[in-house]
């Protein structure tokens, strides 16, 4: 059985596929609106640098599986598969033939740079919490059997 979706619908999968940003045009007003990742972006410009941001960041593939028609629009299940950050440098690093965490490092930092992001920090812990996740070690009870044999 075919999937039937509505022709906007269906031109954003199809631009999905291709990864052309200028194919959203078809699929969305210059009003619309996109919520991902606890993020609003408003507008067809801010959609497109949306949608290239998340290409570029997680490197994905999605295949609609099934829609229902709803009271405002159609609902679409889809599945969505791909590599994150992690897994792409990764990738990068085996494909160039060098498996060595440090051309995974700078596979990622490639990818900050081209992303405009900053480097990553150290996160410094407040004292009570670095001290709840110290090591503890278990004393020798060699001591308390020699105390039992000493009073027998």
């Amino acid at each position: 059985m075919d999937l039937v979706l509505p022709p906007p619908v269906a031109d954003y999968f199809q631009a999905e596929a291709s990864s052309e940003t200028n194919a959203l045009g078809h699929c969305f007003s210059d009003d619309a609106v996109v919520h991902d990742e606890g993020k609003v972006h408003r507008g067809l410009e801010a959609i497109k640098t949306w949608k290239v941001a998340t290409r570029r960041k997680y490197r994905y593939r999605v295949e609609p599986l099934r829609s229902q028609p709803i009271a405002h629009g159609v609902q679409v299940w889809a599945r969505l598969t791909g590599a994150s950050e992690l897994q792409a440098a990764v990738t990068e690093a085996l494909t160039a033939g060098v498996p060595h965490p440090n051309a995974v490092r700078h596979a990622l930092q490639r990818a900050r740079d081209a992303a405009g992001q900053p480097p990553p920090t150290a996160l410094i812990l407040p004292e009570h919490v670095a001290r709840r996740d110290a090591p503890v070690r278990a004393h020798e009870l060699g001591s308390y059997d020699r105390k039992e044999s000493d009073d027998e």
